[in-house]
């Protein structure tokens, strides 16, 4: 897959590369930006040539797309991090209940022993006790 990724970013390149040197004459034509706003004065660049401002306009699109990315990134990034402190919370809570449990069990344990130590005294004390007729 890695090597497909490189062709195809080499086949891009020299299509981009043929498209410019096809076009080297109408990309060289110089182009003044004229701004035009109606609460300012108009305003007008200095005359650039075209491939300048494609150039430009290529790297202000770089830009704000590694800077989405890079926002994109943090953003994932404390989501990740608000779950794993949810997650260490969840597990102090079930350690906790698990305790409780454990703390549940041995006292219905003991209350079981208990019960039956006190069955196994009343049946005593009514074997050995004379009934009454």
């Amino acid at each position: 897959m890695r090597y497909v990724k490189v062709l195809l970013l080499v086949v891009l390149f020299f299509l981009v590369m043929m498209f410019f040197v096809q076009n080297q004459d109408v990309f060289s034509q110089a182009m003044g930006l004229k701004l035009d706003l109606l609460f300012l004065p108009p305003m007008e660049s200095a005359p650039l040539p075209f491939y300048t401002l494609l150039l430009i306009c290529f790297l202000l699109g770089a830009l704000c797309t590694l800077l989405m990315l890079v926002w994109d990134r943090l953003s994932i990034s404390a989501k990740l991090t608000m779950a794993n402190m949810r997650i260490r919370s969840l597990e102090k809570e079930l350690q906790k209940a698990g305790k409780a449990q454990e703390d549940i069990q041995h006292k219905v344990a003991d209350a079981e022993t208990r019960a039956a130590e006190a069955e196994a005294k009343a049946a005593r004390s009514d074997i050995s006790s004379p009934e009454i007729a």
